[in-house]
């Protein structure tokens, strides 16, 4: 492997070869320590600089290693905060548009991705942290087809729970309203149950004749479910699943505070 110091985006101004099965969580920690006299030799003061880096900054020792310095990381799929902060911002809209930023002109095959991004600030290690949500056009594929599938998989475990409620018949239109109950209560992520008692009579026995229907020895009530895909819900997901957390090390407001466009940018 190749540890690389990169300026405006790829332009690399240092780097030393690494062992192939070193872990990325140490060398952070190293490679900043390397870097901080290597960009003063370019004149770039303690503080003028952001280090930017994947998510295994993020661990509590690696960001106190850093110590003052302004970074940006990735959110890691398992912290919550963040996760909560764009689910919120999903569901009220929260999101300042951006446009396009990538220099390289969009074509046909390959368009430019349009991104909006939202803010706010989560706590992390007792401590509050700038966390910055990031939506784009072009959503990672993987994503969307973990979503599909998860819609997918629930559709026929909660099918088959409904189709053996449904062949269920009661004497007594009181237990066939609580088992109703019951079953409109189930639910998943992306589908909801609806259910209704519909009358089912037993007729008694023999052959009906031509003039007479034949009698009705009992009625007995039962369940009509159907299954009902939660467009809105999964419509969410599939948004949730096109963003991107990242948290900031540095200030959360005031005039030294850059702004989330500017955040993206970087």
């Amino acid at each position: 492997m190749r540890s690389t110091l990169c300026v405006e985006r790829a332009g690399p101004i240092w780097g030393k070869p690494e062992a192939g099965n070193a872990s990325e969580k140490p060398r952070n920690r190293t490679l900043w320590s390397e870097s901080a006299p290597r960009l003063a030799q370019y004149g770039v003061q303690p503080g003028a600089s952001i280090y930017i880096a994947a998510a295994a900054l993020v661990p509590e020792d690696h960001l106190a290693a850093l110590g003052d310095p302004l970074c940006i990381t990735r959110r890691p799929a398992t912290y919550r905060a963040g996760g909560r902060g764009l689910a919120e911002a999903v569901a009220h809209h929260h999101w300042e548009a951006v446009g396009v930023l990538t220099p390289t002109p969009p074509t046909q095959p390959r368009p430019g991705t349009f991104s909006k991004v939202a803010e706010g600030v989560v706590p992390l290690y007792g401590k509050p942290s700038r966390a910055v949500g990031v939506q784009s056009t072009s959503h990672d594929q993987r994503r969307q087809q973990r979503v599909e599938r998860e819609v997918q998989d629930a559709s026929p475990t909660l099918g088959t729970t409904v189709r053996a409620a449904t062949k269920q018949a009661s004497c007594c239109r009181a237990e066939a309203e609580a088992a109703a109950e019951q079953l409109r209560a189930l639910q998943s992520a992306s589908h909801r149950v609806a259910g209704v008692i519909e009358e089912r009579p037993q007729s008694g026995p023999g052959r009906p004749s031509q003039p007479q229907p034949r009698g009705v020895k009992a009625l007995r009530y039962g369940l009509q479910g159907t299954l009902h895909k939660r467009a809105e819900v999964v419509a969410r997901q599939r948004q949730e699943a096109g963003c991107v957390g990242l948290l900031t090390k540095g200030p959360t407001a005031g005039e030294r505070a850059p702004r989330a466009g500017e955040v993206l940018r970087a």
